[in-house]
Formats: C-alpha cells, sequence, structure tokens
C-alpha cells in the first residue's frame, strides 16, 4: 500500500494551520510544552537575553494561573518573594506582569499588590492564553467542554456558509483535505493526522467568507489542534469520525446549506461523544 503523503509536503495544507504548527509543534507533537519552554534555549539564543527571560516568566505565571493553582481574586506572592521563587530579577518580574496584564490575567495595584482576575475577564482568545491553556484538554477541566460548546454554535455556521458563498477553488480546497484525510485512514501518524483534520476545518471556516467566523476558528485553530490530537489518541475515533468529514464536503459542494449546517452539527456531536469516552 502506498503511504500517504507527508502533510507539511502538501501545497493545499492551509497556511494558517502551517503557521500554528511552527508556533507550537511540540504540543501536536505531545513533549512536554513548559519543559520545552523552560528547558531549551532561548528563542534569541541567548538565555540572559531580558526581553526573553520576562517572556518565559509570564509562561510559568500565566500556566499556573490556568491550571488553578492561583484561583480568581488570589492575590500572588509579594513581589521580592515571588521574584526569589522563579529564580528572576524583580525586574525581569514586572515585565512578565505588564505581559499577564495585557492579558487581563492579573491586575497589578501598587497598594494591593498583583491580584488574579476573573476568569470571564481573561483574554481567552489570545494565543498565547490558548497556548498555555491546552493543558486543561488532557485534565478534564471545563475548558475542554467550553471549546466543544464553542465548535457546536460555530462550525455549522460555517459549514452553512460554505455552502452558500464557497467558490469552486474553496470547494476544491475542502475535497483535497478530506481526500488527505481519507488517506491517512487507519495510519498511525498522530501529528499527520492532526494538521490533515485541522486543515479541513479551517478551509470550511474560510470558505463560509465570513470574516468573524474565520477569525474565531483562526484564534482557536490551536487548541482545537490539540483537542484532535487528544481525541486520535484513541484508536479509532479518527476513522469514525471521516463519514461525516465527507458528508458536510458533498453537502458544500452540492451548495446544499441546510444538510451541510445539519450533518456539521452531528459530525461535531460525534466528537463530543468520542471526547467523553477517552
Amino acid at each position: 500500500m502506498t503511504p500517504p503523503p507527508r502533510f507539511d509536503a502538501l501545497p493545499h495544507i492551509g497556511r494558517m494551520n502551517r503557521l500554528d504548527a511552527s508556533r507550537c509543534a511540540c504540543c501536536i507533537r505531545r513533549t512536554n510544552c513548559r519543559e520545552q519552554v523552560w528547558g531549551g534555549p532561548s528563542p534569541m539564543g541567548s538565555e540572559d537575553n531580558w526581553t526573553s527571560r520576562s517572556h518565559r516568566t509570564a509562561v510559568r505565571i500565566g500556566t499556573a494561573i490556568l491550571a488553578g493553582e492561583h484561583p480568581p481574586g488570589a492575590p500572588l506572592h509579594k513581589e521580592a518573594d515571588l521574584a526569589a521563587e522563579l529564580d528572576v530579577s524583580r525586574n525581569t518580574l514586572r515585565e512578565a506582569m505588564k505581559i499577564l496584564a495585557s492579558k487581563s490575567l492579573v491586575e497589578v495595584s501598587p497598594r494591593r499588590g498583583t491580584t488574579v482576575l476573573p476568569r470571564e475577564r481573561w483574554n481567552v482568545l489570545d494565543p498565547d492564553v490558548l497556548d498555555w491553556s491546552t493543558t486543561g484538554l488532557r485534565d478534564g477541566s471545563d475548558l475542554l467542554e467550553e471549546l466543544l460548546d464553542t465548535r457546536a454554535v460555530i462550525e455549522p455556521a460555517a459549514a452553512e456558509g460554505a455552502a452558500r458563498h464557497g467558490t469552486p477553488a474553496d470547494k476544491a480546497r475542502i475535497r483535497a483535505a478530506w481526500e488527505v484525510m481519507q488517506s491517512y485512514a487507519d495510519s498511525d501518524d498522530i501529528p499527520a493526522k492532526v494538521a490533515v483534520d485541522l486543515d479541513w476545518h479551517i478551509a470550511v471556516a474560510s470558505a463560509s467568507h465570513n470574516r468573524f467566523l474565520v477569525s474565531i476558528m483562526g484564534s482557536i485553530a490551536h487548541v482545537l489542534g490539540e483537542h484532535l490530537r487528544h481525541l486520535n489518541d484513541r484508536e479509532g475515533n479518527y476513522e469514525g469520525n471521516l463519514a461525516n468529514h465527507r458528508r458536510v464536503t458533498e453537502a458544500i459542494e452540492a451548495s446544499d446549506a441546510a444538510t451541510a449546517r445539519a450533518t456539521m452539527v452531528l459530525l461535531v456531536a460525534q466528537a463530543r461523544s468520542d471526547t467523553r469516552r477517552l
């Protein structure tokens, strides 16, 4: 049997998907993202780079906040104590707190110190916040249910829009993505399965020509990819939902908006059912 093509060599794999994979490929490959950030060389090539240390410190604190180690409303340790705990200078810590404040994770007050903000104020569509949240997709937290709820709203609308407004080129891209997905049936290459599956979903959203839907899908692409990786860890989940992907593809090609929406509802419902069996 001829092996499926490498997903990163395919011309129709979406630009957004490639950028996302390069930004945090370690999450898709199941290596430890936090260890990669803290144990490896700095992105700037120097562990002593102040800006790099500030960002790494923000990653460490932000990940801890999103993991529930610092609950909303709780004050963080005093600056001197936290700097000593993290083994960074106070200037580095202050810059890290500015990063976290810009993402609405914390509020810094001269009198009250630094406090974790309520969850509803967090900028959950910020790419970094989504990156730091991916542990929640593996530990059964509410984040996973919220992602599935979001998919249940966004993706049927995107499929309907693609059927109504997709161009021949859009539909060809969706068909090509589906065919590559099909070629990976029964493959044990989980990263490739995740990439081609994600590309299909992004292609459908792009074909809707709805700027809000496209923007939302682009924002959640990374965390969606991690969810797909989580699903595909269980043998048969990928193959079990291929028929729904095919039916959505065919409905979009036929400009059948009602069927495209209804079938995408079934696809996301199957993903929810598969998730609950993990």
